[in-house]
């Protein structure tokens, strides 16, 4: 009876470190990888590593990337809209940035 309750334990124990190993918040990746479809070569690594950071939940990382993704290269419309919004979903999800101090 008591080797059952221990294996019952474990085995809700294993389940729940399963499903809580998620690493950060989810973010809809859906509109920049539509709206980036037709990109290829050196681009299409940049984009691929800004969906990938936004996905595992390394959102500095996304954050980063998408901003020289909209800094760096020529943008049609729909990838300029696309690059906003998930700029401002990846800013819902970190603290606010703290101002430099002054250097005086």
């Amino acid at each position: 009876m008591m080797r059952n309750r221990h294996a019952c334990l474990l085995a809700l124990l294993l389940a729940a470190l399963a499903v809580g190993c998620h690493s950060g918040p989810t973010i809809d990746t859906t509109g920049v990888e539509e709206a980036f479809v037709l990109v290829s070569g050196t681009n299409r690594v940049i984009v691929d590593r800004a969906i990938d950071s936004a996905r595992e939940g390394d959102l500095k990382t996304a954050l980063a990337t998408f901003r020289e993704i909209k800094n760096k290269y020529r943008l049609n419309p729909s990838q300029e809209m696309a690059v906003k919004d998930i700029l401002e979903e990846i800013r819902k999800h970190l603290p606010p940035e703290t101002p430099a101090p002054d250097k005086r």
